[in-house]
């Protein structure tokens, strides 16, 4: 606001009235688009944080795997630093909305109802001196209306005296005629004396207006107009400060989500990755011994040879047959799978056949496996176990105050509490011993089944040798062939270590002869087979069978074998590689054309 020894428009501005109405216009005008900025910037800050926020969803981690599964990627450093980096992004979101909503509702809403404010004031103050102006202008025209009535009747008295006074002289005239010219001129000289005395009393007037008028009543308005501009840049300005304040307000809080991100950054670690990709992945197993030496002299009957370097022979019944895998035949495992699904049983006998037991992963990963799951139970078997130990506890409290509770209304949970503890302990037992069990192989029950390209001893019809083919199977070795059962069992061709189990009816021995007729039927249903087509799934579907596979909506599937008639269709998963049979009415099938 202006003060006594500043400059003010009433003094220095008395006579640019038209020119102070068109700037304080202009000033309206000016905080009117200055509203408008602050509008038009919270909107871009609204829409950056909307995109940001559309950002880290889009690159947020995509569920790949079937419910329950752990992905082991999700777990290395740099997934988890760049996690925690969306998770931060979404946070300078939050803060940019925060701006933006600062800006819309507490400036632009204070702007609005400022910009009506000086205009309403703008339009009243204007009035006022329109309204003066037009006044003063009414009173200088009321003077030269006076002005010029005075004019004329001292021209017309001064006529009247010379008339009198060439009627004095006149001798021819009478006397009546001179006095009659006499009284004509005191007549009009009194007329203009009256006019005199009016003009001289509405210049009085019109001098003593105009002095108000410029030295009070105007300056009084233009000082209010001034005040009122002033106040206008003071609001302009604090408006501006609260522009960078809301800023500043959130400015620790970005800081901290981009130390945040820096901390994630700092949290990747080579090494551990490193150290993490040898923990997910290493199998456990050994390196495969030397190919056995082919003595094509030693033939057999049917024109073939094969040196094994085993003392023990033995086989497994013709009933489930070993592929060069060392696991049942894909017939059998397809009828098994199919059995599990459709067989009839009751849902806990099912439960309790179904317990993971790992047999399919290498035995380092089926050990973190074991271990995870024991860790789990018996973290389960310790909170059942408090549980009961509490209702023994409110047992003791009801019998000693039966106002309590009735001691018997315990039974029922006490009674559930004891068969999941039976329960548990079973579980853990069984865990454990599998976990021992794996603990305790030595190194020649481990010998690794190489994905590598390896060859493996295949009887020659035409020429009576061995040749090598170029399928992905495991290797046959001189000193041992390992082969996993899928009950948890293993065996070798040296009997190292073999067991049996009552699950998959395959008892302890070795390989059977390779010549035996069923065997390269067997060892081809192994073969990954080609796809058939493509699938696409319409509905989700949760895997609760051995043998199925869980899928999302619109997982793309490679068509593996066609339905039976079972209602079920074998499909390869695109993304994993995961093969299995899902429900032929959930997926839309595309045949390959062959022709």
């Amino acid at each position: 606001m202006s003060t006594p020894d500043s400059q003010n428009w009433g003094v220095e501005l008395w006579d640019q009235y038209d020119k102070i109405s068109a700037h304080t216009q202009n000033g309206a005008l000016f905080l009117e688009n200055f509203q408008s900025f602050i509008k038009d910037r919270s909107t871009i800050e609204f829409e950056y944080a909307d995109r940001l926020r559309k950002m880290a969803r889009k690159y947020q981690p995509k569920k790949t795997r079937p419910q329950g599964q752990e992905d082991e990627e999700a777990n290395f450093s740099t997934h988890v630093a760049f996690n925690k980096m969306l998770e931060e992004v979404v946070h300078l979101a939050n803060q940019h909305e925060r701006i933006s909503e600062a800006l819309v509702q507490n400036i632009a809403r204070e702007i609005a109802g400022l910009v009506k404010e000086l205009k309403d004031e703008r339009k009243r103050l204007l009035g006022e001196g329109t309204k003066l102006q037009q006044n003063l202008q009414n009173c200088v025209a009321q003077m030269d209306k006076c002005q010029k009535a005075y004019g004329k009747a001292h021209r017309e008295a001064e006529k009247a005296h010379e008339k009198h006074e060439r009627a004095e002289k006149d001798m021819h005239l009478s006397r009546a005629e001179v006095e009659i010219a006499k009284q004509s001129s005191l007549a009009k000289n009194q007329l203009c004396e009256e006019a005199k005395a009016e003009y001289a009393a509405q210049l009085h007037k019109t001098n003593e207006l105009q002095r108000m008028h410029f030295n009070d009543l105007m300056p009084r308005v233009f000082n209010d107009l001034q005040q009122m501009d002033e106040r206008r840049i003071t609001c302009i300005q604090s408006f501006m400060k609260q522009v960078a304040e809301s800023q500043l307000k959130v400015e620790p809080i970005i800081n901290n989500c981009l130390k945040g991100i820096i901390t994630a950054a700092d949290g990747i670690d080579a090494i551990k990755d490193s150290e993490r990709v040898i923990e997910t992945y290493k199998s456990g197993f050994t390196p495969p011994d030397d190919f056995p030496f082919e003595n094509l002299s030693d033939e057999k009957p049917n024109g073939a040879s094969l040196t094994y370097s085993s003392s023990t022979s033995g086989g497994i019944g013709h009933k489930d047959k070993l592929t060069m895998r060392g696991t049942l035949s894909g017939k059998t495992k397809k009828r098994n799978i199919l059995a599990n699904i459709f067989g009839p049983s009751n849902k806990n006998n099912n439960e309790d056949a179904k317990e993971e037991t790992w047999v399919d992963l290498p035995p380092n990963q089926r050990k973190k496996k074991i271990q995870k799951k024991l860790k789990d139970v018996r973290s389960e078997l310790e909170h059942e176990t408090n549980q009961r130990d509490g209702l023994h506890k409110m047992r003791r409290t009801y019998e000693e105050n039966p106002n309590l509770g009735d001691p018997a209304s315990l039974n029922a949970e006490t009674e559930r509490c004891n068969k999941q503890i039976d329960t548990l302990h079973e579980q853990v037992q069984k865990l454990q011993s599998l976990l021992n069990e794996i603990e305790s192989s030595t190194p020649d029950t481990a010998k690794r089944q190489s994905s590598h390209t390896r060859g493996n001893s295949i009887i020659s019809e035409d020429t009576g040798s061995l040749s090598r083919s170029n399928s992905d199977e495991s290797n046959i070795h001189n000193n041992s062939v390992y082969a996993t059962i899928p009950g948890g069992g293993a065996y070798t061709s040296n009997g190292d270590h073999a067991a049996y189990n009552s699950e998959s009816g395959v008892g302890s021995g070795s390989l059977r002869d390779i010549d035996d007729p069923e065997f390269e039927d067997h060892h081809e249903e192994d073969e990954t087979l080609p796809p058939l087509g493509t699938a696409v799934a319409l509905y989700p579907f949760e895997a609760e069978n051995e043998g199925a596979i869980a899928m999302s909506e619109n997982d793309e599937m490679y068509l593996v074998e066609l339905d039976q008639g079972d209602g079920w269709t074998r499909v390869r998963m695109r993304s994993t590689g995961e093969e299995g049979f899902v429900p032929s009415s959930y997926i839309e099938i595309s045949m390959y054309n062959t022709c």
